[in-house]
């Protein structure tokens, strides 16, 4: 399975605080937003609906976590020797020669860019080498660090000294020399125990749509 970029947002967890007698509306913020996304998922044979309830058992409800990839159908195109790149369809990396395997498919690649300075928790602004991806980052493109991800709101700098800003701020400190994952990662769960329980249906695809809540209380 893979997380759909379009049904993923930050929920940045308002709360009213209630409306003056002015009329005025009062919204309290925490210092925790989260990611929130919808998954919807496709079991068109016998053997994946009986996968799926294996696997659905294991996860016992809101007790386990999963790790998505974060796929955006927007998302960045990272050049290679015989055109493009994408979260979608990794393993496309051909030979030295360009040519592929027998089945077309080439080698898998994951593009990762290693952080140039310490972060600090609260930052909401980091600067990286983008030329070894072609600098394929736009505004609007998700990144992770450590399973965190992030949406590029602005960029600035030049190539080989890109700066990019980014929300929501950092949740986790991060050294220099760790991994930027320019497909994005994340780590969730279950909005609720019975989320996403497989329909019994006979001569038919089985559909399930479930919630899934990025995991924020983690070390």
């Amino acid at each position: 399975m893979k997380l759909d970029a379009s049904d993923l947002e930050i929920n940045v967890r308002g709360r009213s605080g209630g409306t003056s007698s002015t009329g005025v509306d009062h919204v309290i913020y925490g210092s925790q937003p989260r990611w929130e996304g919808k998954v919807s998922l496709l079991l068109p044979y016998k053997n994946d609906v009986l996968a799926w309830r294996a696997l659905y058992s294991k996860i016992k409800g809101r007790v386990n976590l999963f790790k998505f990839r974060i796929v955006d159908p927007h998302g960045p195109e990272i050049p290679s020797a015989n055109g493009v790149i994408t979260a979608s369809g990794n393993n496309s990396v051909p030979h030295s020669d360009n040519s592929t395997f027998s089945d077309g498919a080439g080698y898998a690649y994951e593009p990762r860019l290693s952080l140039k300075s310490d972060l600090s928790v609260g930052d909401t602004s980091l600067t990286i080498d983008a030329s070894t991806i072609g600098d394929a980052l736009q505004v609007g493109h998700y990144f992770s660090i450590d399973d965190w991800p992030y949406r590029i709101v602005a960029i600035y700098g030049t190539e080989s000294a890109r700066e990019y800003h980014f929300e929501p701020p950092l949740r986790r400190a991060a050294a220099s020399g760790d991994i930027l994952k320019v497909w994005a990662e994340i780590i969730a769960g279950f909005e609720t125990d019975l989320a996403a329980n497989p329909a019994l249906v006979t001569g038919d695809i089985v559909r399930t749509e479930f919630k899934i809540l990025e995991w924020i209380n983690r070390p």
